[in-house]
């Protein structure tokens, strides 16, 4: 929790300039193919995330002889301008689906398996719900609903400041921002198994949050895979997941 609140302070000033960046083509991505490999990860990263942070998910992949495509977004993806976040997200979706759909049948992949850190959970559980090309879910460190996390979470508030001074309210933004949210995502995941690692110190994505989604995914009799942590905040849970997947992925 300490570590949350220490890199909520260090990008501060630096989220806020997302708050009034122009749109830019966004969108980075790697294909990390292992030769014969039959199981494709995709992976939907944090917020404002680098390549060199999945250095050693990477590696882990190649090592357990699994293919990975990874993607890059900018910051601009949360903002206050939320009109320019629902259009960045379903580019995403649009996207992610269509490069799945390639690469599947280019390499022949008989399983394909969608990972979301953070906010890429959001993302994760748009391409995935209902998706044929599909085979599981993972979520770590999840939150229910894009708009109740950003209203709630510590890094998130200089953006909620913004729009309140709009005169948005989180009643407003939900009901935006519905379709963005990953417990209205998840109806068609029945017959696929959904991985979820929570934190039970959270302060970016609410704790609350995370909770309710679990609950969300219960109550639609999903097959649920489902790991607390109960000592350590946000960054360290996708920190542990980074540089050990294999006991979040293949328990």
């Amino acid at each position: 929790m300490v570590l949350d609140r220490l890199i909520s302070a260090i990008f501060k000033i630096n989220d806020k300039l997302s708050n009034h960046a122009r749109e830019r083509n966004f969108i980075e991505k790697r294909f990390n193919y292992k030769s014969g490999s039959k199981k494709l990860f995709v992976l939907l990263p944090t917020w404002n995330n680098t390549f060199i942070e999945h250095y050693f998910l990477r590696n882990a992949f190649y090592g357990f002889g699994y293919s990975l495509l990874e993607y890059k977004f900018p910051q601009e993806i949360l903002s206050s301008d939320y009109k320019a976040t629902k259009r960045y997200f379903k580019i995403i979706e649009r996207t992610a689906r269509a490069d799945m759909r390639r690469l599947k049948k280019e390499y022949g992949f008989s399983r394909v398996c969608v990972i979301g850190i953070s906010l890429g959970t959001c993302n994760a559980c748009m391409i995935a719900n209902g998706n044929k090309d599909v085979d599981g879910l993972y979520l770590v460190a999840p939150g229910n609903c894009l708009a109740e996390s950003m209203w709630t979470g510590l890094r998130t508030q200089s953006i909620r400041e913004e729009m309140e001074k709009q005169g948005i309210t989180l009643k407003d933004l939900k009901k935006y921002w519905f379709r963005l949210a990953p417990e209205n995502n998840i109806g068609k995941m029945k017959d696929k198994p959904v991985h979820a690692i929570l934190s039970r110190h959270d302060i970016i994505i609410n704790y609350k949050c995370g909770e309710k989604l679990i609950k969300a995914i219960k109550s639609k009799k999903i097959k649920l895979i489902y790991k607390e942590n109960r000592h350590i905040g946000h960054y360290i849970t996708i920190l542990l997941f980074y540089i050990n997947p294999k006991k979040y992925l293949f328990d």
